[in-house]
């Protein structure tokens, strides 16, 4: 499954940092994909916008808005690098949420 968030008060890239780093924690976040004001996790279903509002404050941010959308495809690790405008696999964004780039 795919949830979608919007972020409130990220400026920077130590920002994208602080959530993705806050994001590794929720049990069950396959993937994220963290960019200024947004978050897109895949995960295996029991991952909630609540969980993603209380880890992203966690980092000092606010989730204004979110929705889990179930029927969309996996996120792919080479079109979050190409349409994000990561350097590549080595970028913060394109890794998964344990901190390791690849496949799950």
């Amino acid at each position: 499954m795919i949830t979608r968030a919007r972020v409130e008060g990220m400026t920077c890239q130590h920002c994208v940092r602080a959530v993705f780093t806050a994001l590794a924690a929720v049990e069950g976040i396959a993937r994220a994909e963290v960019g200024l004001g947004s978050v897109v996790v895949e995960h295996d279903g029991r991952v909630t916008v609540a969980d993603l509002r209380e880890a992203v404050a966690v980092a000092g941010y606010n989730v204004s808005e979110g929705a889990t959308h179930r029927s969309e495809l996996p996120l792919a690790v080479q079109s979050i690098a190409s349409s994000s405008g990561s350097s590549g696999p080595n970028d913060e964004r394109s890794k998964d949420a344990s901190g390791f780039g690849g496949s799950m």
